[in-house]
């Protein structure tokens, strides 16, 4: 069958523009194997060069102890400065024999070094602001550790599960996972859930750089706190002179998630869940609770302050902004960018942005206080949010009430704008090797009868995104399945597009917001943030109108790319990656309830070239065996009421 997206991408080859001038110098790592000529010196032995020395990464506290180490690369030197952030580890005496900014980071990465982490799962009672709650927390800290490595080094993170009536799963947002599925952490995909009592280690290389996140992947578990920032040191597309920590923003709930998501699938409970408060750097203002310091950023004048922003809600879209300041955007999710300029940034459920802001304050105060602003984004759900303070943080020049000086912000539900998101590293897409059945997919809301895979016999309503409504058996996750015949048999609600490619050939998806009508099915009106695992995706067309055929217009010449897009409310995203990580990769709504209620699909890519090490597999056996022991308890029996994720 002739791929209907072969015959549309023909014709753009033809009318792509040519390359843009070169924004850096076309500058390539040296392999670690080569060493560089020394001069020849009479009767004086040339010294063997040596390993860089370990040094602070710029984007690190300054005060730190935290190093980046590279003992394999003997004679390289750090070069990350204050004139210049692109550089990151050079050869002396040469211009070429970099790791920087241009370096193609999919395939070339300095070797690091191995770091450890142990991390317990815990329930405690936290009130982040004032309020108290029964939570869910990493290490008895809300949010959890700050986890930090260097670009190119293996983390090893091992997870105690210390709850007492749920599993618990890892996944680490954003990281490719290049041969390493095993470590996605998905439960009822990727492994089993880690019982409570037990432990899992996930191991991975950290070939990307940038900020990015943990969080649990066991139904609404993250909404209950166990989510932490995760940092990989790296160069920069622009300059700055400090870093601050991670910048957490999510929206939050008195009550538990688990109990409004009950409430209102299987209790019938009219309306939908909406989060009570705002948290900021872990801190939120409740008017009979108000905490004794909220969430603040010090700021000494003319100081370029680098800030990593993270959206970890179940269901909040924000626009962050900072009162009479300017921002400059260098980076999305872990893709780095040209900068631009603006005053605020959209920030979609799971996604991240670097941005530079210059302790300059437009009116010239620097002896002020600016509100920090994380304004709900409007339209992006129907049932809207409840009316809270979008005024979350201060930054401070000298103690004094904060000036209200909110500006004239979009507060639109959308993603940056398209053509402000230029990557550094250029991609140039092609054809796609994928047929039109597994390339299109139409998100409805479905009224469902009831059914041995769901509670309670009552009809409900589940998203679907494609030929069922995702629910997963945490007992039979797909990767202990047989991947490798091409017509595998799955479960329907598992809901599987096999993705057999050849590699480095592209995919493409098309996720749309309107469909064929048909009886007990809806289209709403919502933007949803979708994510995809295993990959950086590009984004080769978004658009606020329905899909009609021949309507298309795809950047194929560097177009923007990522993790998390949204797909516009009524729209439609077109999106492609490269086949060449054998994987069984989850797509989903990050609005937590949205992927909760099914709105997901797997996909297998090329099944027949997933490899397993001895390590992983026998973990994912021992950890189903013990997760199998814990659940099948009557004792320990709790009913799974969404699809897993």
């Amino acid at each position: 069958m002739v791929s209907i997206w072969a015959r549309i991408v023909a014709v753009f080859h033809f009318i792509l523009l040519s390359p843009p001038k070169e924004q850096w110098p076309d500058q390539q790592p040296l392999p670690a194997s080569v060493q560089a000529p020394f001069s020849p010196q009479v009767n004086v032995q040339a010294e063997a060069p040596q390993p860089p020395t370990p040094f602070l990464p710029p984007s690190a506290p300054r005060a730190s102890n935290f190093t980046c180490e590279y003992p394999s690369l003997e004679g390289y030197t750090s070069c990350s400065t204050y004139g210049d952030r692109s550089c990151w580890l050079k050869y002396p005496n040469s211009t070429k024999q970099r790791y920087d900014i241009n370096t193609d980071y999919e395939s070339i990465f300095p070797p690091g070094k191995t770091r450890k982490y142990y991390i317990e799962i815990n329930n405690k009672t936290i009130r982040p602001d004032g309020v108290d709650r029964q939570a869910m927390i990493v290490n008895d800290t809300y949010p959890g550790p700050w986890i930090e490595a260097c670009w190119g080094d293996w983390l090893e993170i091992t997870v105690k599960n210390n709850l007492k009536t749920n599993g618990t799963t890892i996944h680490w947002h954003g990281i490719r996972q290049l041969n390493t599925t095993a470590n996605d952490g998905v439960n009822g995909i990727t492994q089993c859930p880690i019982a409570p009592g037990e432990t899992y280690t996930y191991r991975f290389r950290a070939m990307q750089y940038g900020t990015t996140w943990y969080h649990s992947h066991y139904s609404l578990q993250y909404g209950e706190g166990v989510l932490g920032p995760m940092t990989i040191h790296g160069p920069s597309s622009a300059d700055y002179d400090e870093a601050q920590p991670p910048v957490l923003m999510t929206d939050w709930a008195h009550e538990s998630w688990y109990t409004k998501w009950w409430d209102n699938t299987i209790g019938g409970k009219p309306g939908i869940p909406l989060p009570d408060n705002i948290l900021v750097g872990g801190k939120g203002t409740w008017p009979a609770n108000k905490p004794s310091k909220e969430f603040r950023l010090n700021f000494v004048k003319g100081t370029r302050y680098l800030l990593r922003l993270i959206n970890t809600s179940v269901d909040t879209s924000f626009v962050f902004s900072i009162d009479n300041h300017k921002i400059q955007v260098i980076g999305a999710d872990l893709v780095p960018i040209v900068p631009y300029m603006t005053d605020h940034v959209v920030v979609g459920i799971g996604q991240r942005y670097h941005i530079i802001v210059t302790a300059n304050p437009i009116d010239g105060k620097a002896n002020a206080t600016y509100w920090i602003r994380t304004q709900p984004a409007k339209g992006c759900d129907p049932g809207g949010t409840k009316k809270i303070d979008p005024r979350t943080g201060i930054v401070v020049y000298k103690d004094s009430e904060p000036v209200d000086l909110p500006g004239n912000i979009d507060v639109t539900c959308r993603d940056e704008p398209y053509d402000k998101l230029v990557p550094i590293l250029k991609w140039t897409v092609g054809q796609p090797s994928n047929i039109a059945a597994n390339s299109q997919f139409d998100i409805g809301f479905d009224n469902i009868t009831a059914g041995t895979s769901f509670p309670a016999n009552i009809p409900r309503n589940r998203f679907n995104m494609y030929s069922d409504t995702m629910w997963l058996n945490f007992s039979n996750p797909t990767l202990s399945q047989d991947l490798s015949a091409k017509q595998a048999a799955f479960d329907s609600h598992s809901v599987v597009v096999k993705e057999d490619s050849k590699k480095d050939d592209w995919v493409y998806l098309l996720v749309s917001g309107t469909g064929i009508p048909r009886s007990g099915r809806q289209y709403l009106p919502i933007a949803h943030p979708i994510h995809l695992h295993g990959h950086d995706f590009a984004i080769l067309q978004q658009s606020n109108e329905p899909y009609r055929i021949g309507g298309l217009d795809l950047k194929l010449d560097n177009p923007p790319r990522r993790d998390v897009a949204f797909m516009p409310s009524k729209g439609y995203l077109v999106l492609a990656f490269k086949a060449d990580n054998p994987g069984v990769w989850l797509m989903h709504c990050h609005i937590a309830t949205h992927a909760s209620g099914g709105l997901a699909m797997q996909i297998v890519e090329n099944g027949d070239q997933i490899v397993l090490d001895p390590f992983d597999q026998k973990q994912l056996s021992q950890t189903c065996k013990k997760w199998q022991e814990w659940s099948s308890n009557k004792a320990n029996h709790f009913l799974q009421d969404d699809s897993g994720i």
